[in-house]
């Protein structure tokens, strides 16, 4: 059987838009759980496997698909199976990443079965990832099977191509391009619009009226489940390849609080006072520092609301966040006020700003753990932390807030702990919640570290019954 130029064209149509929809469902995957479950290597690696092994599947048994039928009955069968493949995985990913369907879903598994991250993940991948990416893979050895086999090597490398193809542009242009212009939101729709026109061009021409009623069904609801409207309900702002961003106001006490991902990163009461830890640097660490080192150079990883020396006009400061449009969403939707002159925002990774930074500061607040399943594992290395020396002034303070246990009751507060003073050995450790009590384990804290830059640091020593030297130590000058 020789196909002509336009079905050849049309086939490998058909298999770069599978690829591109494969990648591109996986990525919003990984987005879309983020927010509940944080984006640490073993969630993201269940997401990767649970796309992976069906779709290695897929190929298999694609493979192994016998049609019954010989001519154009032979045909028809094979377009059947693809359309019925397209529209089933359709369905699945509407309600597996649509914004209202999925938040339901994960937040309904949190609430009345666990709040295990990796159990959380494994549910959502199970329900929603693994039969679409199976019958999609079934796609390209299904579509082999109209090529003749005379030339199966050449055949076989331009589908590979064609395939991985549309999987390179799925991955680029959704996190480069739409993800950061249109939202995540718009993102999905795009995605079922794909799929639509997939099970519309593959379906058969007798069948025409039925299948543009279940096509229109499956836009009609991407666009429903993933209109602003839906955001609106959540309090969402922006819905970026990063951030689900979040303000929430109470109308009677007059707070009001930015949440990224589920977790609140910002708070202002109705005097535009920031929260307790914020409270607590600023009044021991900017508040006091001396006129002679004003204006005090002070950087902050992570902006959140930029509620740090939110009034302060004197000291210079630099905020760093990955996330591009926090600044203009802050101003807008958060503080109702543009920042001073000498607030500078630079939308870069913070390691990448430390990496390439030339300049010392006074004082360093850390301030990217936003609750402990939103913690960017290479933020709490031994690594990133002598980043953050390096860029102190000799005698600089880092402040960091940290969320974690209170009394180190569990592996990550224990381990933290000792990777701070790994690097700063003379550690400071402040519980700034006003509510706190040390006789509950289990509790979790707004926890400030700080510390000087220790480069004039001398070695301690321990004293000890038979070598006690701390008279020596003692200062001299007795005047308190």
């Amino acid at each position: 059987m020789t196909l002509s130029t336009r079905a050849i064209f049309y086939i490998f149509a058909v298999i770069f838009i599978e690829g591109y929809i494969v990648l591109s469902t996986e990525l919003l995957a990984i987005r879309i759980i983020t927010p509940y479950v944080g984006s640490g290597t073993d969630t993201v690696s269940i997401i990767i496997a649970a796309v992976l092994l069906p779709l290695a599947a897929g190929y298999y048994f694609g493979g192994q698909f016998k049609p019954s039928l010989k001519g154009k009955e032979y045909n028809k069968t094979i377009r059947r199976k693809l359309a019925y493949n397209v529209l089933i995985s359709a369905v699945i990913i509407l309600f597996g990443l649509s914004f209202f369907s999925s938040a339901i879903f994960i937040q309904s598994t949190i609430t009345n079965l666990s709040p295990d991250r990796l159990f959380v993940t494994t549910l959502y991948a199970l329900v929603f990832l693994i039969t679409p990416v199976f019958l999609l893979g079934q796609t390209t050895p299904l579509l082999s099977n109209f090529f003749t086999k005379e030339k199966l090597a050449e055949t076989t490398g331009k589908i590979l191509f064609i395939s991985t193809l549309g999987s390179f542009v799925g991955a680029t242009l959704t996190t480069l391009v739409l993800m950061s212009y249109i939202g995540v939101h718009y993102t999905v729709t795009i995605n079922i619009i794909l799929a639509a026109f997939l099970f519309i061009s593959l379906s058969k021409s007798s069948s025409r009226e039925k299948t543009l009623f279940y096509a229109a069904c499956l836009i009609i609801g991407a666009y429903t489940l993933n209109a602003q409207r839906i955001l609106d309900i959540f309090d969402i702002v922006e819905n970026n390849k990063y951030n689900n961003i979040a303000v929430i106001e109470d109308k009677e006490s007059g707070t009001k609080m930015l949440l990224l991902n589920n977790s609140i990163s910002s708070g202002i009461d109705k005097d535009g006072k920031p929260y307790e830890y914020v409270r607590y640097i600023e009044d021991h660490f900017i508040n006091t520092i001396p006129p002679e080192r004003q204006p005090a150079q002070i950087l902050v990883l992570g902006a959140g609301g930029f509620t740090l020396g939110l009034n302060d006009t004197i000291n210079s400061y630099d905020f760093v966040d990955i996330d591009g449009s926090l600044k203009d969403v802050s101003e807008k939707y958060f503080l109702n006020k543009k920042l001073g002159g000498n607030k500078h925002f630079y939308p870069m990774p913070a390691r990448g700003f430390l990496t390439n930074n030339t300049k010392k500061y006074d004082l360093i607040l850390i301030d990217v753990f936003f609750g402990l399943h939103n913690i960017p594992e290479h933020l709490v290395t031994r690594e990133f932390f002598k980043q953050v020396r390096d860029a102190l002034k000799p005698d600089g303070f880092m402040t960091a807030n940290v969320i974690a246990n209170s009394v180190f009751q569990d592996d990550f507060s224990r381990n933290l702990d000792q990777t701070f003073r790994e690097v700063f050995p003379q550690t400071s450790r402040s519980v700034t919640n006003t509510n706190f009590s040390p006789w509950n384990s289990n509790e979790v804290s707004n926890i400030v570290y700080f510390a000087p830059n220790p480069v004039t640091q001398t070695t301690p020593h321990i004293y000890t019954d038979n070598l006690n030297r701390s008279y020596a130590d003692r200062p001299r000058n007795i005047k308190q």
